[in-house]
């Protein structure tokens, strides 16, 4: 399984690959490639919002955050939210859920974000979060 490929139409990633998949998004590296293929399309959307909801509170901090940046790049911007302060619950110092978390609070839109970002995601807070 791909770190991103969602599960075959109409199928759901099974548990030993959910498992798997929160454990592949602590590194790094694997959350990068992960955030830059994730834009907001309806299979990485759905993907992301069932890992969120079938994840250990421990391992769900990176899919919460991804399922926040999925819903903000569709303009759901309540769905966003909620998956924000999921993320924000479990991972509040994490710096993939502060660039995700700045987005949704500025109420930007996703039109308007430069892309490919260069993302620091392990440099200090600038300053707290709602």
């Amino acid at each position: 399984m791909s770190l991103i490929t969602p599960a075959p139409a109409g199928e759901r990633l099974t548990a030993d690959q959910v498992a798997r998949l929160c454990l592949a998004l602590h590194d790094q590296d694997n959350l990068v490639t992960a955030w830059h293929h994730t834009r907001g399309r309806r299979q990485h959307h759905e993907l992301w919002l069932d890992v969120t909801r079938r994840a250990p509170e421990q391992h769900a901090g990176a899919p919460a955050a991804l399922a926040a940046w999925s819903a903000w790049c569709r303009g759901q911007d309540a769905l966003a939210q909620a998956a924000l302060d999921r993320a924000r619950a479990v991972t509040p110092d994490d710096g993939f859920t502060r660039i995700v978390g700045h987005l949704v609070d500025a109420h930007l839109p996703p039109h308007r974000l430069r892309w490919p970002l260069t993302p620091h995601l392990d440099a200090p807070s600038s300053g707290s979060h709602s």
